[in-house]
């Protein structure tokens, strides 16, 4: 019996902890997310308030989009501002919208069913998505992040972490990456060479001295403005672009406010069929 006991104590444990989202918040005053799921949800709203509710699931990212304004819309208020920590729980959240919230911290790593994080614009300096494998869709712009883990989302195919302060971004395993906004980063180097799938990055203000794009047949957009790419640098990237031979499609470069930007020589971009914006 004890040893029964004992067991049922352990599986209500991971099973409480699987769907486990922890994060803390400085937020004084209104406060609300928005969460897509199927079954029931707890949120412990870290001031002795907990609430229980029941939650309709989204079979799309597309569906989330076109309801999350107007549904599922969970509030709460804070009567003193000082540091809460906020735990949500449910075996089956995919969707989570918690965007305006004075966010510290933020660990959805117990949560491998969920496929969408929006968690922009707050004070995060720390984002732990390291669990969350299904996760497609992840904005994580204008917080404070100085790293971020997404070797472990290789469902990924929108990364939005625009406006932090990160110097390194590894996107090695986001095979399946089509769209990608880094800019306003502190990045030197930028490797995109195991990334396919991207049609579209926005990599503009960092601090790039070359980027090879020789391995993404897919790109349509690239946007490196205001890096540190010289006249050679610039050559060479040109020189890297995949030939436009779509005569239907628009492939666009933009180059503008580079140390080479003056003397580059854009016809190599052009006679591959790119459109040169500098």
């Amino acid at each position: 019996m004890v040893v029964a006991v004992a067991l049922m104590t352990a599986c209500d444990k991971n099973e409480f902890n699987s769907g486990k989202i922890t994060m803390t918040t400085q937020r004084s005053g209104n406060m609300f997310f928005q969460i897509g799921s199927s079954g029931s949800i707890t949120i412990d709203w870290g001031d002795g308030i907990k609430e229980t509710h029941k939650i309709n699931a989204f079979t799309t990212i597309d569906e989330w989009d076109a309801h999350s304004s107007v549904k599922w819309i969970y509030r709460h208020t804070y009567s003193e501002s000082s540091i809460h920590e906020i735990i949500i729980t449910g075996e089956n959240i995919t969707h989570l919208y918690c965007c305006e919230n004075e966010l510290l911290t933020l660990d959805v790593s117990k949560n491998t069913k969920l496929k969408y994080l929006a968690c922009n614009p707050n004070y995060l300096t720390e984002l732990n998505v390291s669990g969350a494998s299904s996760l497609s869709n992840l904005y994580c712009d204008n917080n404070q992040l100085t790293s971020l883990d997404v070797s472990s989302n290789k469902e990924l195919k929108i990364l939005g972490c625009h406006y932090n302060q990160l110097t390194d971004l590894d996107i090695s395993k986001n095979t399946m990456l089509t769209n990608l906004y880094c800019l306003s980063n502190q990045l030197t180097k930028l490797d995109v060479s195991r990334n396919p799938a991207l049609i579209m990055i926005y990599a503009n203000r960092n601090q790039l001295t070359e980027l090879d794009l020789s391995h993404n047949n897919s790109l349509e957009l690239i946007n490196c403005d205001s890096n540190q790419l010289t006249t050679e640098a610039l050559n060479a990237l040109f020189e890297s672009l995949v030939e436009n031979t779509d005569v239907r499609l628009t492939k666009t470069i933009y180059v503008r406010s580079n140390p080479g930007t003056d003397d580059c020589n854009k016809s190599i971009a052009e006679n591959k069929g790119w459109l040169f914006i500098f």
